[in-house]
């Protein structure tokens, strides 16, 4: 990835003398860093992981006591995060 002011299309990158390709986002360390360095793209895929759970919960919130909510959240939702973390 160019960091530049700006906007050449023609300029190549060699790795190895292998031509590198343009790409509108990549993945590092777990997150999504697009070519204005901005976080947007890292945004939308979180919310649209949480989205599934927050519907979740929205269901189950006049069902259960807040505490198991929390016991729910900490065994789904916080699990899953924890544990890609660490990969």
């Amino acid at each position: 990835m160019f960091f530049s002011s700006k906007k050449d299309e023609n300029t190549k990158l060699l790795l190895h003398n292998i031509e590198t390709k343009k790409v509108q986002s990549f993945k590092y360390l777990g997150i999504y860093i697009d070519d204005e360095l901005n976080l947007k793209v890292h945004i939308d895929h979180i919310f649209n992981k949480l989205i599934i759970f927050t519907e979740i919960f929205y269901k189950l919130r006049s069902k259960l006591s807040s505490d198991w909510l929390k016991t729910i959240y900490y065994g789904f939702v916080h699990l899953i995060y924890y544990i890609k973390g660490k990969n």
